[in-house]
């Protein structure tokens, strides 16, 4: 069909008429469309990406052009989801990487399916809709990380595995292993096109005026049979005499005694020795260049998308609730893989304030001694370690505790024993420092104030749900506003609320900081989370802060 150039422009067209109608469905694609480039890429049999290039068989596209173009759309935004979501640039990291392909797949496909836009709307086949429910039964929330997790953990099915990949594989992924080669030639020329003649759409017409080229053409690769055969046996000839020398010439060097060698050949050969170790050199040197560059250049290309990423999520949440409806579970899934998480210990360092503390401070010293010393002895100063030192230390905090029975004992007890390892570790308590325990569910139960980390610790272990079956969180911020008016909470530096979501939240901002502690991430609306709050939540073994 055609020859090379006519076969790209082609394929260019039908991609440009593709993006044209998602974008015109979707005005919050716009950024991620225009952040990947096409070119015609014959070592695949269908489309793929790399996260900066389609590469693309145009057979394959003017098939679907012509027979399926709502599918094709649906690969299109199949592929740009995969960018969005970075699903290559963590593929690396997994032991299974068919299975890791299979469910950024599934995670892909299921957002498309909830979606209502014209361009990419279709009927759910019924089996892949029942193993959408069965997934959201099991793991709530289609993640590839966490569908990821629910393969490796269960009994594997490697042939029900391999049926699910035909179904939901729509792109390429083997251009996600091979993304580093592309440094070398960004237009897509590369060594790959050499595998093309093997493709199912391979060039023929390239080929066909190749070979008549060749015809005409006595080039390197075009030579008589009987002179080809005459070069041959003159070549054995040759390299029998040239090895014949080689021997003599090596036998009267082993001949001759050591230290009687020729100084020329000497000087020859310690060049020669000097020139392969500075090619090794050089080739390792060159090969590390070489690696450094592939990892900036796939750095960047992460960066970038998840900042197309993070303007996606953004521009959703500007556009209201209203047009969320078309957009299917998007939004959810987009929220949850751009929680900007961070350690801990960082987040509850921001709690502390600088203080002065009764401790020996080895980094300085009385300068009034040192000075004395010299007037005194001459070249004899005294130095003495000062007795205080100003560090950053947490005065007061207050955790609140949703006790509702919708709260798992189990979680508390981690999270206050994660809240006093840290504590202990980084040292941010005063000697006279407060943790104020407030356990509420629809009113406030009770308040426990601990001064001293091992309590903290004491109380975790004892610690029981014992509340009613309501949540409302007003309750706490007013028994807090009432105590520090009272004097019973003084220079209060945050509020940890710890509960499943489900409440009343309280409108008016505060004074002082306040974070949601929430026990899973991806199992939850916190949409109704104030905006002034900040986010903390325990996921897995860890617990990451997000705000």
């Amino acid at each position: 069909m055609g020859n090379r150039v006519e076969l790209d422009e082609m394929g260019k067209r039908i991609l440009d008429a593709s993006r044209t109608e998602l974008y015109l469905s979707m005005r919050f694609l716009g950024p991620a469309l225009h952040s990947l480039g096409w070119i015609m890429d014959l070592s695949t049999a269908f489309v793929g990406t790399d996260a900066a290039m389609i590469r693309f068989n145009p057979n394959y596209l003017f098939q679907l052009y012509v027979n399926r173009p709502r599918f094709l759309n649906r690969t299109y935004l199949h592929m740009i989801l995969h960018c969005v979501f970075r699903h290559m640039f963590t593929a690396r990291e997994k032991e299974d990487r068919e299975l890791w392909d299979l469910a950024s797949d599934i995670a892909v496909d299921a957002i498309i399916d909830s979606m209502e836009y014209r361009a990419v709307a279709e009927l759910t086949p019924e089996y892949r809709q029942k193993w959408y429910s069965r997934l959201e039964e099991e793991i709530h929330v289609l993640t590839a990380e966490r569908i990821y997790q629910y393969f490796i953990e269960r009994k594997r099915n490697y042939l029900e595995e391999m049926q699910l990949a035909q179904i939901f594989a729509y792109d390429d992924h083997s251009f996600w292993e091979r993304m580093e080669d592309e440094e070398e030639n960004p237009s897509g020329e590369n060594s790959r096109q050499k595998d093309s003649d093997n493709s199912p759409s391979g060039n023929t017409d390239s080929k066909n005026d190749s070979e008549n080229d060749s015809e005409n053409d006595p080039g390197p690769g075009n030579v008589d049979p009987d002179s080809k055969k005459d070069s041959q046996t003159g070549n054995k000839e040759n390299n029998k005499e040239e090895n014949k020398e080689k021997n003599s010439e090596r036998n009267a060097r082993r001949q001759q005694p050591s230290g009687r060698q020729d100084e020329g050949g000497n000087k020859d050969s310690d060049r020669r020795n000097g020139d392969e170790k500075n090619d090794e050199k050089n080739g390792e040197k060159n090969t590390h260049e070489k690696s450094v560059r592939k990892l900036k250049k796939i750095e960047n290309l992460n960066r970038q998308w998840k900042e197309t990423s993070e303007r996606m999520e953004a521009e959703l949440l500007a556009s209201g609730k209203e047009a969320s409806q078309d957009r299917g579970s998007l939004d959810r899934i987009l929220s949850i893989s751009n929680r900007r998480r961070t350690d801990y210990r960082e987040f509850l360092r921001k709690f502390a304030i600088l203080r002065e503390v009764t401790t020996i401070d080895p980094d300085s010293f009385d300068y009034g001694f040192y000075n004395y010393g010299l007037e005194v002895y001459g070249n004899m100063p005294l130095i003495e370690e000062n007795e205080y030192r100003e560090m950053n230390r947490i005065r007061t905090l207050v955790i609140a505790i949703d006790t509702s029975a919708s709260c798992q004992e189990v979680l508390v007890q981690r999270f206050l024993n994660e809240t006093a390892a840290v504590l202990r570790n980084i040292g941010q308590f005063f000697s006279s420092s407060e943790v104020h325990i407030i356990e509420c569910d629809e009113h406030v139960q009770d308040e426990i104030v601990v001064r001293d980390i091992s309590d903290l610790e004491k109380y975790a272990e004892s610690f029981h749900v014992k509340g009613g079956f309501g949540t409302d969180f007003r309750p706490v911020f007013s028994y807090i506003e009432e105590k520090r008016r009272t004097g019973e909470i003084r220079d209060m530096e945050a509020l940890m609320y710890f509960t499943d979501g489900m409440g009343i939240y309280p409108e008016k901002p505060t004074d002082y900081d306040t974070a949601f502690v929430f026990f899973n991430d991806e199992e939850l609306d916190d949409t109704k989370v104030p905006d002034w709050a900040m986010k903390l939540y325990i996921r897995g073994e860890k617990l990451v802060s997000s705000s």
